[in-house]
């Protein structure tokens, strides 16, 4: 994100969304991978142990449109604008001032172009000089008996909630009780927006054409979560020579220009930091009735490493979960950070909290986060084409027949990594249920071409009332049962041979 701009005009004030000045990433090591092997204790450091499964969470149909509706959302749908609405004290007058930043956008029509104005102004010396200000419309807060603090709150909620506003410079400026919304000067002219919403749509529909309408919101998600990651390559600031540039310790220096921090990088240039990857996710989703915000903070695996970053939580079914595309754009396309346990989450990511008081750094209170991890899995029965769950769980819970024979595919590829060859990294599922269902024949798939195999373990003694296959997956566990009898390791003796 560019430097928070210094310069004072009355009581001016300039901020950034999230006052970065670069994001998080995460070297090749990170997500939750492991080897499958257990520490002599009997338990691995790096899955992390689930709370009780919960029954699964009534699905929600999403019905695809015909074609994509580009036309801004309704401040209704809003997560932000929501927020204030429930807000008892002063709410009503914050959303008034919401709807007013609204139809200050939508009356910007492609064809109109901001030309600057002139304005006194103060630098960091306290001298004063004239610069130019590209104001959209000036907005008259005062009249709702609102505080500066309040307005600029409200402000950048706005922006959270559109990304499709790109145009929204991330500096503001304000006096007395107006506040001034301005446009970055690279997107002033009306010619420039016009041909970046045709890019913008073009980029949307790719995306949407690995849509379709049977998928679960789940699977949509998830494959809005890989055309991201796969359409996408993290942004550094080059030389002339294109060379990466480094600081003073040596790390590669994040690209602050102001495409690499919406959605035209996306759009246009193929990369971006993490809050073209996190407002892309969020648009894309919002298109097609996903509901998905984007969250700003502190992500790190390490003190060292802590530092700005965005990323996003979903609605799927009913439950928010937590992503984070950014670190999922790995060498190899992880999936750990889709739907992570909000435990798990939270060890990395530290989001802006609310109790900091209106202003820039205000954001507003996120909803509860899933406990359960998403781990989607695509279970078949016979030869159909079969449907993405959540988690094997999920899956369980759907088998009915007892005579049916059900494959269970584990780290299933979507229409986009399909599409794409794209390598998916391999990590460790596990699942809860104290029994499996009955059903003649289960067979779980693992890994693609058999190339170091999926780890999938128990939580406790499982009761085993179908015949179990196993295909180039490591099985760890406790113990296993069959109808009150224990199993004998020689029932996986065909895959260890294999090994």
């Amino acid at each position: 994100m560019r430097k928070a701009w210094r310069k004072v005009i009355c009581a001016l004030l300039a901020t950034s969304l999230f006052s970065l000045t670069g994001c998080s990433l995460i070297g090749e090591g990170g997500g939750l991978a492991n080897d499958g092997e257990d520490t002599p204790s009997g338990k691995d450091p790096l899955i992390p142990v689930l709370p009780t499964i919960p029954d699964a969470p009534e699905e929600e149909v999403v019905v695809l449109p015909e074609k994509l509706d580009f036309t801004p959302g309704a401040v209704v749908e809003q997560y932000g604008y929501r927020n204030f609405a429930s807000m008892k004290e002063k709410g009503e007058m914050y959303c008034y001032f919401y709807l007013d930043l609204h139809r200050a956008c939508v009356a910007l029509t492609a064809d109109k172009t901001i030309t600057p104005t002139k304005h006194l102004a103060q630098n960091g010396d306290g001298e004063t000089e004239e610069i130019d200000l590209y104001i959209v419309k000036t907005l008259d807060f005062g009249k709702y008996d609102i505080t500066v603090d309040e307005a600029l709150a409200i402000w950048k909620t706005f922006r959270m909630d559109y990304p499709e506003f790109y145009w929204i410079d991330n500096q503001v400026s304000y006096g007395g009780k107006t506040l001034n919304l301005q446009i970055v000067p690279d997107y002033a002219l009306g010619s420039v927006r016009t041909q970046l919403q045709t890019r913008i749509e073009a980029k949307a529909n790719q995306c949407f054409s690995y849509l379709s309408a049977d998928m679960t919101s789940t699977e949509m998600a998830l494959t809005i979560y890989d055309y991201v990651i796969t359409s996408l390559y993290y942004a550094y600031k080059t030389d002339e020579n294109g060379q990466k540039l480094v600081d003073e310790y040596g790390k590669e220096i994040p690209e602050d220009a102001v495409w690499a921090h919406n959605i035209i990088g996306l759009a246009e240039n193929g990369k971006g930091v993490c809050e073209t990857y996190a407002k892309s996710f969020e648009y894309l989703c919002s298109l097609i009735g996903i509901e998905a915000i984007t969250v700003g903070g502190l992500a790190g695996r390490t003190k060292e490493e802590v530092g700005g970053h965005a990323w996003n939580v979903v609605k799927l079914d009913g439950v928010w979960y937590c992503v984070d595309s950014t670190w999922g754009d790995q060498s190899t396309l992880y999936r750990d950070w889709f739907g992570t346990s909000a435990v798990e989450f939270e060890k990395t990511h530290t989001p802006d909290m609310e109790t900091l008081g209106f202003g820039k750094e205000w954001q507003y209170k996120l909803p509860t986060l899933s406990e359960k991890a998403l781990a989607p899995v695509r279970m078949q029965e016979g030869k159909d084409k079969g449907k993405m769950y959540g988690c094997i769980d999920y899956a369980f819970a759907e088998i009915t027949d007892e005579q049916g024979e059900y494959t269970i595919t584990l780290l299933p590829d979507t229409t986009v990594t399909t599409a794409k060859g794209t390598k998916l990294h391999h990590y460790t599922y596990s699942f809860a249920t104290g029994a499996l269902p009955k059903a003649k024949k289960i067979t779980f798939v693992g890994e693609r071409n058999g190339i170091v195999p999926i780890s999938m373990r128990t939580e406790s003694a499982v009761t085993l009332w179908s015949d179990i296959y196993l295909m180039d997956i490591a099985w760890t566990y406790p113990s296993l049962v069959k109808n009150g009898y224990d199993v004998e390791k020689s029932v996986f003796s065909s895959y260890d041979e294999e090994r």
